[in-house]
């Protein structure tokens, strides 16, 4: 039989796909083997150990973040009505000054990022513009 180009090629995926296979087979079922050493240590090892030793199976999981509960729905009191124009008025001055100090806070961390910084005042002051953005994001125009 004589190998062309076609034939080592052929022979290279066959070789390839049969080691995929055999190293998926692998991976579903885990071995560890656990092992004495020559000074009385214990080693752990992919491989049998030479003299006695205990094989461990280990299970292959998925794992992944899965989110928690929420804390528990908590009834809220609610505070006796007031006239509802000028609450509105009040509220929405209030919320304004607090966006527009929200963004000057934004632009002073910023300033100071520009500046320069250690790297704790580095990682403090983005923290900090993150909460700013999150908050003008959410509660400003």
């Amino acid at each position: 039989m004589q190998l062309t180009p076609i034939r080592i090629r052929t022979c290279a995926c066959a070789l390839a796909a049969v080691l995929l296979v055999a190293n998926v087979e692998l991976a579903a079922d885990t071995r560890v083997y656990r092992c004495e050493n020559a000074a009385g240590g214990i080693e752990f090892s992919q491989w049998p150990c030479a003299e006695a030793g205990e094989a461990i199976s280990i299970e292959d999981r998925l794992t992944g973040w899965t989110p928690t509960a929420g804390p528990p729905a908590t009834r809220v009191e609610q505070a006796p009505r007031r006239k509802a124009g000028v609450t509105r008025v009040r509220s929405a001055a209030k919320s304004e000054a607090a966006c527009w100090n929200k963004r000057q806070q934004l632009e002073q961390v910023n300033r100071k990022l520009r500046l320069g910084y250690s790297p704790s005042q580095g990682v403090e002051l983005r923290h900090k513009r993150r909460g700013y953005e999150d908050y003008l994001s959410e509660l400003c125009r």
